[in-house]
């Protein structure tokens, strides 16, 4: 017998790991081994879903493994280009972890952006929101209403406030500022509830945000994968661009349903996975608490009618009936283990 491939998927704590390890498990069958590998600080998955172990790792062992998240992903970026299937990402990528970089660069391409600070000036405009001003940084992104609800973080940017639901989103893969895929959704619901990853997310059409993303990815020459992420703005009638986020994004699944190219280029292989229209994210519905629980999640499972979550969803309906208290020492033993 002759042994299998194996397949190093990093941070499969993640709802990107577990449906890059999916998509991968449908293309290759039980031909390959796939291994998550935890990082200081996450936890293994309760669920295994389509992997067949897990490996405690540190940063420095990555090489040759698939970076699901942005810790990974800059991590291996600093030592060089990353390759998944016949897609590079090349160290350039690095700049888009830089928030005021990457809006110096839509700004410059003529696209709209919020208005932005990099210090709590006296010159800030209330409200304002509030997030690191690199990717992964430390720092409280909420919605401040005065002075006395900024947080005292560092390294902050403070940006105009867009009162508009949702976030709209264009996942695409580039090569040397070319775009070679992309999907536009529409995230509906995120959780946290002022923006972050999609609880409901759903196809969406604008020729503005591809054109958008077409002149940042031409003006960076990007080789690589992401998510260009906007918000429209009532006062302009427009799309206001917001961030890159050079990674693998929570709501990938979503973009392997409805475009094959995404499939081919990242594993090699036709994808076998059926058009969603609509898709709700079951373990971050949950994570949203028992008063979106109560009020929408049936709602929302009836007019989605695709859910995805894997076995997260079970670790998430747990954390609201067990005490949180459990909850904190049964993560500190699991990180221990």
């Amino acid at each position: 017998m002759h042994d299998l491939g194996i397949v190093r998927v990093a941070s499969p704590c993640l709802d990107q790991a577990m449906s890059i390890a999916r998509v991968i498990r449908n293309t290759s069958g039980s031909n390959i081994h796939i291994r998550g590998l935890t990082l200081p600080g996450e936890i293994r998955p309760v669920h295994r879903g389509p992997f067949d172990s897990f490996h405690r790792t540190t940063l420095g062992d990555l090489s040759g493994s698939i970076p699901a998240g942005g810790t990974a992903t800059a991590a291996l970026l600093e030592r060089g280009d990353i390759n998944v299937g016949a897609v590079t990402m090349t160290q350039n990528a690095l700049r888009f972890y830089s928030k005021p970089w990457s809006l110096s660069l839509a700004r410059n391409c003529g696209i709209p952006v919020p208005d932005t600070w990099t210090d709590s000036c006296d010159d800030l405009q209330f409200p304002v929101f509030t997030k690191p001003q690199f990717e992964g940084g430390a720092g409280t992104r909420k919605i401040a209403r005065s002075r006395d609800e900024l947080p005292g973080d560092v390294d902050m940017i403070y940006q105009e406030y867009i009162d508009s639901p949702g976030t709209y989103g264009v996942g695409f893969i580039a090569d040397s500022g070319k775009i070679t895929a992309y999907h536009t959704h529409y995230e509906r619901e995120s959780y946290p509830s002022i923006g972050g990853s999609a609880v409901v997310a759903e196809r969406y059409n604008d020729e503005r945000l591809v054109k958008y993303v077409r002149a940042i990815i031409s003006a960076s020459k990007y080789s690589g994968w992401g998510l260009a992420e906007f918000k429209y703005c009532p006062s302009r009638d427009d799309f206001v661009f917001m961030e890159i986020n050079a990674k693998f994004w929570a709501s990938c699944i979503l973009a392997f349903h409805n475009e094959p190219r995404f499939t081919e280029l990242f594993f090699n292989g036709t994808s076998a996975l059926r058009p969603v229209t609509r898709m709700l994210f079951i373990n971050r519905a949950l994570a949203r608490g028992w008063g979106y629980t109560i009020r929408s999640l049936p709602r929302e499972m009836i007019l989605s009618r695709n859910y995805y979550g894997e076995g997260a969803w079970r670790t998430e309906l747990a954390k609201l009936v067990v005490p949180s208290g459990v909850v904190r020492k049964i993560r500190d033993l699991m990180l221990r283990t």
